[in-house]
This record gives C-alpha cells, structure tokens and sequence, in this order.
C-alpha cells in the first residue's frame, strides 16, 4: 500500500463511497480551513458518494520579509526573484501524488479522484495533473498559476492531461496571484499541452469580476456544481 507523508483531515462519504475529492489548501492555512466548504457540499445528495480529503502542507519559512515565522507552505519564494522554490514545487508533487495513490486505491481508478485547491493549493493542483503519473478525474484551480517554467513542464508533461477536465477560477481584482497569471497559465495549457479549451473534457475558466484574492459563495457554487459533473452520484451509478 502506498504512503503518503502528508497528515490530513478526512471527511467520509455519507452513503456508500465511490469518489473522492482531495483539496489543497493555501500558504499558511490548513486542511481544517475547508472543512466548512465540505460540509455545505454535502448537504447536496449528489455528493454523498463522495469522500472529500484536506491535507496539511509541510511547514516551512517564507523568504518574504514580516513572514519569516513557520507556516504551511507547499513551496517557498526565493528571496531575490520572489520565483516558487523548483525543489520545494516537485517534492510536494510526489507528496501528493503519494497521496492520490493510497486514496486511488480505494477506488475503481484514478478517475474517479479530483483533485483541486485554494491559491498555493490551486498552483500545486494544476501540477499534479500535469506531471503527475495518474490521470485523475478532474484538476481544479482557484486563484493558482503554473509555478514551473513553460520549457520544464512540456518536458514532464504526461500525455493525459489532454484528456483531464480542468476548471479555473479567478478574480480579476486579485493582487496576490494576478489575473495575467491565470490567463498565462490557461494559455500555456491550451498552446503548449493541447488541452482543450471551453469543453466539459477540457478546459474551463470562469472570471469573476472585482474579486480580490478570496473566495465568494458564487464560486464554490460553481465547483460544487463541476465536481457533481465529474464525480457525483448520478455519473457514479452509470460508471460503476
């Protein structure tokens, strides 16, 4: 059985278990942040089937003055360029992919995995679909952008993420992950990897205007409503 380092916070599916959806919370937070997000969305019956994961990033410091204190963190900045940290991008992707090996097995196949995250976690999500070894049943990415450069991914890049339907949502009044970091990022999926843009397969972006770097009831709204597309209990009872 595989292992994965990463404690989490694990919230059962309510009737019999036939997905489940991992979530990545931002820099400084924890799993327990979306615990109340979890529990809205299950009060919809269509997710039932699903058991939802909420893991806790390693700590480490952030280089950015007046943050110098341990936070959870899936990456840190280098101090110079304020870049994401490339060891600490790629051992967070084998800690999550160790993750999604253990929850997969659990299940009738990978596909029945999403994956998706908040900020950091958006950023760590979009990643793990694109270089990590197992196609999932979905990538979603709130106010996240490609952390890597555009050459390394192509060359890491696995063939499914064609294939894994992709949902980004972004602010455009956000000041922390900027909005050109969201059109760069879904540029590069759709150019340089060959996703496919504005299918229920592909790539999809909802722009929420006047947002800043958060999360509004709108939008968790709309990634109830795609998770209930990719993973719910009416796509689990013709799939399984």
């Amino acid at each position: 059985m595989a292992n994965s380092k990463l404690k989490c916070v694990t919230i059962q599916a309510v009737t019999e278990h036939t997905a489940t959806v991992i979530f990545l919370h931002g820099s400084g937070g924890t799993g327990n942040h979306w615990t109340s997000m979890v529990k809205d969305f299950q009060r919809d019956p269509r997710l039932h089937n699903v058991k939802f994961v909420l893991p806790h990033a390693t700590s480490r410091t952030m280089v950015i003055p007046g943050r110098e204190a341990p936070m959870p963190l899936w990456f840190d900045m280098h101090a110079e360029t304020l870049e994401p940290d490339e060891v600490d991008i790629l051992q967070s992707v084998a800690d999550i992919e160790a993750l999604i090996t253990f929850e997969a097995e659990c299940l009738p196949s990978s596909s029945r995995l999403v994956l998706g995250g908040f900020s950091q976690g958006g950023t760590m999500s979009v990643l793990t679909g694109i270089i990590g070894e197992q196609k999932l049943g979905g990538v979603s990415v709130l106010s996240g952008r490609i952390a890597l450069s555009r050459p390394k991914l192509q060359s890491m890049a696995k063939p499914h993420i064609r294939e894994t339907p992709i949902l980004w949502a972004h602010g455009t009044d956000d000041t922390v992950m900027k909005y050109s970091l969201c059109e760069d990022g879904m540029d590069f999926l759709v150019s340089d990897l060959g996703v496919a843009q504005d299918t229920n397969e592909g790539l999809i972006h909802i722009r929420y205007e006047g947002l800043k770097h958060t999360i509004l009831p709108e939008e968790l709204d709309d990634l109830k409503e795609w998770i209930v597309k990719r993973v719910g209990k009416e796509i689990a009872e013709s799939a399984v």
